[in-house]
């Protein structure tokens, strides 16, 4: 028999109304969780059981945890959630999704005109990506700093749906060489000594500073991308 059956439906439905309007209105991971709670309580009632499972997805995309996103190599991506700001989620790839230079050619191409962003941001997008799930790919500004120690010029600014971090961003998420460390090879969006030489980071976690020749097709590329989570 349903424990709710005891109480007043007009008492069921109010805690319905109230839990449903958090779901419509509210990104607070703190609010879904609560409403996560009064659907749980709810049993049976009306959509409840619907509602809770949407919480619930929502809740799992927390900072920290590591859900899948897109198909690459015939397997759903792995990512890390890396910052949640409102309905928003700053993810990154627990690995390579390619192996790719940086730029077709050894020349003198910034951020803005590389082949892997091209990639990243077309071909990327349209094979890994379904149709809903690249809309809720958000567009984001990608700051490309000049490199203080080499005093190299990493080019504009540029609104990218798929971009893979630089040094700062790098230690700003994984601080330690243990937490960057996959035991592969991957790039850096930033220069090191010249233009020829895009940063990477090393199996072991450690920065390549100095730069990796940028044609080079064995470095592995691990994106990040922003995307909205939307409770329904």
């Amino acid at each position: 028999m349903n424990e709710n059956m005891t109480i007043p439906t007009e008492d069921l439905d109010a805690r319905y109304a109230e839990a449903e309007e958090i779901c419509h209105h509210s990104a607070n991971v703190d609010k879904i969780a609560e409403a996560r709670d009064i659907f749980l309580a709810l049993g049976d009632h009306r959509e409840s059981k619907a509602y809770l499972e949407k919480c619930e997805a929502y809740l799992a995309w927390g900072e920290g945890a590591v859900v899948e996103y897109g198909h690459a190599n015939g397997e759903p991506i792995r990512w890390r959630v890396l910052e949640v700001d409102g309905r928003n989620r700053l993810l990154m790839a627990e690995k390579p999704v390619a192996y790719l230079p940086y730029n077709n050619e050894r020349d003198h191409a910034n951020w803005s005109q590389c082949s892997l962003r091209r990639w990243l941001n077309k071909e990327f997008m349209e094979q890994c990506f379904t149709l809903p799930e690249r809309m809720d790919i958000l567009l984001t500004p990608v700051r490309n700093d000049t490199e203080e120690r080499w005093k190299v010029e990493n080019g504009p600014a540029t609104r990218d749906k798929a971009f893979v971090f630089n040094q700062p961003e790098m230690e700003h998420y994984f601080p330690t060489q243990e937490s960057r460390a996959i035991g592969e090879w991957y790039w850096l969006r930033g220069h090191g000594w010249s233009m020829l030489s895009p940063m990477a980071v090393y199996v072991d976690g450690s920065f390549y500073e100095y730069g990796v020749n940028k044609n080079n097709a064995e470095i592995g590329v691990r994106p990040a991308i922003w995307v909205r989570k939307k409770v329904l």
